[in-house]
């Protein structure tokens, strides 16, 4: 009988058989980070939907207690991405900081605390922004004295509940 000396069955993988592995691994991590952006996406868009029913329940607020909506109430910044309570109302707890007082910190959440960008403060400029780029809580349409209407734009990046993807508003009439 003739048998081949040292002969032993070969152990391991073959290059194919791994290529083909590695193929499948970097196709699930593709799909994984895909659904990750998405989510993120809807969560950033809820959090500004909350945002701005949160801002929406203080105007009215404000409203009842002032009987205007006037500039005291709030002002737009000159650089950041957040609204604020106008330094010219007097204490801390005049205006929209008496009746939201986290007002300060109300960012999108596209932009962290430190970032920096210029608030869009007309119509023009805003709707002339076609990317609808989610950046600035913008205020308009606020009177210096005895307002009875305001408006604030927000963008939705993917949409939220019954709000289309876009450029969005809260008003004295609601959220649009």
């Amino acid at each position: 009988m003739f048998t081949k000396p040292n002969t032993k069955a070969k152990k391991g993988f073959t290059l194919i058989e791994l290529l083909v592995v590695i193929s499948i691994i970097g196709l699930l991590s593709t799909l994984a980070v895909v659904a990750l952006n998405n989510a993120r996406q809807r969560s950033r868009d809820a959090k500004r939907v909350a945002d701005m029913q949160q801002l929406m329940t203080a105007f009215t607020l404000f409203f009842e207690t002032n009987g205007n909506f006037s500039a005291c109430g709030l002002a737009v910044p000159a650089t950041g991405a957040a609204l604020h309570a106008d330094a010219g109302c007097g204490s801390a707890t005049d205006g929209m900081q008496g009746v939201l007082a986290n007002i300060e910190g109300m960012r999108d959440p596209s932009f962290p605390a430190a970032t920096t960008v210029t608030p869009l403060t007309s119509v023009a400029a805003f709707v002339s922004n076609a990317a609808c780029t989610p950046a600035v809580y913008t205020a308009m349409n606020i009177a210096a004295t005895n307002a009875t209407t305001f408006e604030v734009r927000f963008c939705l990046e993917s949409g939220s509940g019954s709000l289309a993807t876009g450029l969005h508003r809260i008003s004295e009439v609601g959220m649009e």
